[in-house]
């Protein structure tokens, strides 16, 4: 005989966690999570949320002793550790300098070095800025000031400052190709992407227009039923092939796979603008200059904004790049900045300093993109009471934070709780969550961290049940 099935009762286990949980949480947030578990889509998942209030008491809870997946739920570790050792109001710096000797009629006898370490601004984001060549174009002045006309040994990108590995060691190797999983070196430009906005024109040849405009597009479209494909084949090329019939205008963000060749292939540009030449671009991973670092001639210091102000573009924002140039940074002090190296310096951190269990986390990038991220519930909620009541913790994270109906992740999302959550997002395929602070009617605040593991239905309707929970949780 067979067992019915019973939807409307939840299981065993379930019902241990929800007597465990709600009273002291109210009758709200048990009516969602009750229909979120009756829910066969979202049922299935595995679901692990903490709920603190300002004391350190729990309120609810749900598997909050799990390891989970963080998708970029992560980024508030990274930005935590960054905070912790970077100057908020110090720049990254690119230096930049000329090596070699004057020759005659204005040629420059060796190249022009730029020297990076770590940047994410130069080019701007694509989606602001208007001019990519605006931090380049006054080195290229300097230079004519100086009366170069001509570099016999064209532009070098010195990425020293950095490891030679460029890709996540668990990155899905079918995201490679998207700006979102950009590599990542010392230098970058344009937040290392070629954006490209296809127009169709029935099933002939569309218009492309593309990020940065000096990068053409070749166009192999037809009428067939091939697939449209855009893919960069080379550092100033993407190529459009394949079928247009059905398409419909889009914009597509490719990888920019050599992104210190992309720098110096702007600075050229720049360069060019001026009348100076620079016919080559070359990359040095170690530091080769055969003369004293004093035979060299300065000529710039490219500034980024302060680091504190990029914390709001990581966290409110979620922008990978970001995120993993700045925490690379972390272990520069070792000589060499690496994944590895500041993994060691930010365990040591959570450990000792935030006081978390060794066991309650395991990272293995900065941005959330590796699905070998791991943390607990319980542990994210400690680790956002730590920055919050620091020092000056609360006006500065809230100030980099995403929020209902600013710019940012948030912004179509909880819209009732305008002014009152602080919070990071967090998706990759099969995984969500949200994490951080509200504030409820009486003002005090209190601490989350939500996330759903192994879910095989459509993000936005996960979003939507993340969203239920969190208004629950501020009655």
């Amino acid at each position: 005989m067979l067992t019915p099935k019973l939807p409307c009762y939840p299981s065993v286990l379930t019902i241990l966690l929800l007597t465990f949980a709600l009273p002291l949480a109210g009758d709200e947030l048990a009516s969602v999570l009750a229909e979120i578990d009756a829910d066969p889509a979202l049922g299935r998942a595995i679901w692990a949320f903490d709920v603190t209030d300002s004391e350190g008491r729990e309120i609810a809870s749900r598997n909050s002793d799990q390891l989970m997946a963080t998708g970029s739920v992560r980024k508030l570790f990274t930005a935590a550790i960054v905070a912790e050792c970077e100057g908020l109001s110090q720049p990254i710096a690119t230096d930049v300098f000329l090596r070699g000797s004057a020759g005659a009629g204005g040629v420059w006898n060796g190249a022009l070095v730029l020297e990076a370490s770590g940047d994410p601004t130069i080019g701007g984001r694509w989606e602001y800025e208007t001019d990519r060549l605006v931090r380049l174009r006054p080195i290229a002045t300097e230079l004519k000031r100086r009366g170069v006309r001509s570099l016999r040994d064209g532009v070098v990108i010195d990425v020293s400052a950095f490891e030679s590995e460029l890709i996540g060691s668990a990155w899905k190797w079918d995201n490679l190709t998207s700006s979102y999983a950009a590599p990542i070196d010392a230098a970058s430009f344009n937040e290392n992407a070629v954006v490209a906005l296809v127009v169709p024109r029935g099933c002939g040849k569309p218009v492309v227009d593309v990020e940065p405009p000096w990068v053409a597009a070749r166009v192999e479209t037809d009428c067939s039923d091939t697939a449209l494909a855009v893919e960069l084949s080379g550092l100033r090329e993407i190529t459009v092939r394949g079928s247009m019939r059905d398409v419909e205008r889009d914009t597509i963000f490719l990888a920019q796979r050599r992104p210190a060749e992309a720098l110096g292939d702007a600075m050229r540009v720049a360069l060019a603008e001026e009348g100076i030449i620079a016919d080559s671009v070359a990359v040095e991973r170690h530091s080769s200059l055969e003369e004293p670092r004093h035979a060299t001639v300065p000529i710039a210091r490219v500034e980024s904004p302060p680091i504190g102000a990029l914390l709001g573009t990581v966290l409110a924002d979620s922008s990978n790049l970001y995120s993993e140039m700045l925490f690379k940074r972390v272990s520069r002090w070792r000589g060499v900045a690496s994944w590895h190296g500041s993994l060691e310096v930010e365990r040591g951190y959570l450990t000792h300093q935030v006081g978390l269990e060794p066991g309650s986390f395991r990272f293995d990038d900065g941005s959330g993109l590796s699905p070998e991220n791991l943390v607990t519930a319980r542990s994210t909620v400690e680790l956002l009471r730590h920055v919050r009541s620091a020092p000056g913790g609360r006006e500065r994270w809230e100030g980099w934070l995403a929020r209902p109906g600013d710019d940012g992740t948030l912004r179509k999302r909880l819209l009732p709780l305008r002014g009152r959550l602080f919070a990071k997002t967090g998706t990759i395929d099969g995984v969500a969550g949200l994490a951080g602070w509200l504030y409820r009617d009486g003002g005090s605040p209190v601490y989350f961290a939500i996330f759903v593991n192994n879910h095989a239905t459509a993000g936005r309707d996960v979003s939507q049940a993340i969203d239920r929970i969190v208004l629950a949780i501020a009655q």
